[in-house]
């Protein structure tokens, strides 16, 4: 099984993606500071939580966005993350917003073209998740209804040739203040 993570940069993806190695906060690289700290793709491996014989791959991704990189490289990136994974995680901050949207379009769109016609069956596509860090608001109906209302019916039509089944997760800020935030990784 591979579990990838896509988003902009310095938005905690090594954070998550360090989480899922037995709630281990090192691993993938973090840091405080503008710089990013991933580069490429950021690749561990572990045991299956519920089957030791089994091996998940997580990959962490560098930010889209990130300084001196250009926007081909940062779609070519995130497309060949949705074509490895098993498992896609698309991370962005806040509320569901047109800059996210129209970021996740690109990457579809662009998955699409390298991948066209290679998973044509659904048991070959992998999972979506739309995870919403540092969300606050309160959603009128199930996150992912909202996900899809929010999303353009070309998008939509994307996410389902893409992936088997989507879905999207809204996560609370961690801690309340930044003095305990950069203190995260000590707690």
């Amino acid at each position: 099984t591979v579990v990838a993570i896509v988003g902009s940069h310095r938005a905690g993806k090594s954070t998550i993606m360090n989480l899922l190695t037995k709630r281990n906060m090192r691993g993938f690289g973090v840091g405080h500071y503008m710089d990013p700290q991933t580069h490429g793709l950021w690749m561990r491996i572990r045991e299956h939580p519920r089957d030791p014989s089994l091996k998940v791959v997580l990959i962490d991704t560098e930010g889209l966005d990130a300084p001196h990189v250009t926007q081909f490289y940062n779609w070519a990136l995130s497309a060949l993350t949705v074509l490895i994974s098993n498992f896609f995680i698309y991370q962005s901050k806040g509320s569901i917003d047109s800059a996210a949207t129209d970021r996740l379009d690109v990457i579809l769109r662009v998955a699409e073209q390298i991948g066209h016609d290679t998973r044509s069956d659904s048991a070959d596509k992998p999972s979506f998740l739309w995870l919403l860090r540092d969300h606050q608001l309160n959603m009128r109906k199930a996150p992912r209804q909202e996900m899809m209302e929010k999303l353009d019916s070309a998008a939509q039509s994307s996410l389902k040739r893409c992936f088997a089944d989507a879905d999207c997760f809204p996560l609370p800020r961690p801690v309340e203040n930044d003095e305990r935030f950069r203190e995260m990784e000590s707690l």
